[in-house]
């Protein structure tokens, strides 16, 4: 199946409900009118952090949407971000419908508001499973099927805790917990989730991305082997051979590729910025007219360089080593899996394939370079990245501090699921 025909066409498979995001099977029944109070609430949030989403679409704000899953990588999700904005129409995310859907959500956020002042008849619920009783009351409407997928992208954007070198770490369940009035055990289990659905929703995405590579579709059946579950049961692929799929889509559609290096300077960081674009031979080079891009949704590749003398060697080096190559350095000195259930596999992916000597040679050369041209975590003074997020240029250039995460950090409560 190729990715750009997957959502030519429309049937009710395109569409969902809320009851998909639900911490709980929909036939739990409601027991007592604080499980219909708490139901409730829980629409409420979903509907309210829907328009959330929404309204991040519309503004264009789309590193908002930059997902901490855990082991899934963060250049898979940026990919597979930016083939869904290529696909507005085909996935109802352009404004025109955003606003039709935002319109219908307001409506019915109004609507649930009164429910909660209203005095619905719990003995006349009582033992009613929650779906049923969602249905029941009209607090259900169908919207595409992506919305949902974004709408994870989201929450699990707005309740990243990040450390104090704005490095994601785990998801603050608590105040997910009190923000949609669910307990906290069911607060985690709908971050895990959600994590889940994403990690398995990229993977896939990752070995379709196949197709755009010659080199790489005439060996699919070798390479799928390469999924596998990692940490609290998400699909993981190993990064490098990933990252090689990923680059054959964004040249086969002319992304462009923002690369932001902070060199480190003694005790100050100065920040500078390379634009890469797709020429025609479909091969990655700089532009030097980025204000023609500035419109543009690209993936953002953000990294530290340490060298001291020359941030514009640096940057020179860079662009005569190419983005691809910059990318598959780094990607090779990367754990392949992260987590403690494929710690083995981590160097060396390919342990239990069959006939990979090929592949190992090459990622063990990758591995050797990083280290000796400066794209390691031993040895970033090249270009040692960091994060890989999406966003428009125009907030790239117009905007010096990072955008891959908001400043919301916080000191307790947490639920670490990555490890």
């Amino acid at each position: 199946m190729l990715l750009d025909k997957q959502y030519c066409h429309t049937s009710d498979s395109d569409f969902a409900t809320i009851i998909e995001l639900l911490p709980y099977s929909p036939e739990k029944l409601i027991l007592n009118e604080l499980d219909l109070k708490k139901l409730i609430n829980l629409t409420l949030f979903f509907y309210g952090e829907m328009n959330c989403m929404i309204k991040i679409v519309l503004d264009e704000e789309f590193h908002k949407l930059d997902a901490q899953v855990g082991e899934n990588l963060c250049q898979v999700r940026a990919v597979n971000l930016l083939f869904i904005l290529k696909h507005t129409k085909e996935l109802s995310i352009d404004k025109e419908t955003l606003m039709l859907n935002f319109e219908k959500i307001s409506t019915l956020i109004n609507q649930l508001k009164q429910v909660t002042q209203s005095s619905i008849s719990v003995k006349n619920n009582l033992r009613t499973k929650a779906g049923d009783f969602l249905d029941k009351e009209g607090l259900l409407i169908e919207l595409p099927k992506i919305y949902i997928l974004l709408f994870k992208m989201h929450i699990l954007h707005k309740y990243c805790v990040l450390d104090t070198n704005n490095i994601p770490i785990t998801i603050n369940t608590q105040k997910i917990s009190e923000t949609a009035g669910i307990v906290n055990s069911a607060a985690k289990r709908l971050i895990h989730n959600f994590q889940k659905s994403i990690a398995k929703h990229s993977t896939e995405f990752t070995i379709d991305c196949f197709s755009f590579s010659s080199q790489l579709k005439n060996d699919a059946l070798r390479l799928k082997k390469l999924c596998r579950y990692a940490d609290e049961k998400r699909w993981v692929f190993p990064c490098f051979i990933g990252a090689k799929a990923l680059m054959s889509y964004l040249a086969k559609f002319n992304f462009p590729i923002c690369v932001v290096i902070k060199h480190l300077i003694k005790e100050s960081i100065f920040e500078s910025k390379i634009l890469f674009e797709v020429d025609a031979n479909k091969t990655y080079q700089i532009t030097h007219s980025p204000e023609t891009h500035l419109d543009s949704s690209a993936m953002i590749i953000e990294g530290i360089s340490s060298n001291l003398s020359n941030p514009e060697n640096t940057k020179k080096i860079i662009i005569q080593k190419g983005i691809e190559e910059i990318l598959y350095l780094n990607m090779a000195a990367h754990p392949q899996y992260t987590g403690k259930v494929l710690k083995n596999f981590s160097i060396n992916p390919y342990m239990d394939i069959e006939d990979s000597d090929d592949l190992h040679d090459e990622l063990s050369e990758y591995q050797y370079r990083a280290n000796i041209l400066g794209c390691s975590l031993e040895n970033p003074s090249l270009f040692f990245i960091k994060h890989i997020f999406v966003s428009k240029l125009d907030k790239i250039f117009k905007e010096a501090s990072k955008l891959g995460f908001s400043d919301i950090a916080l000191k307790n409560n947490y639920h670490v699921y990555s490890s």
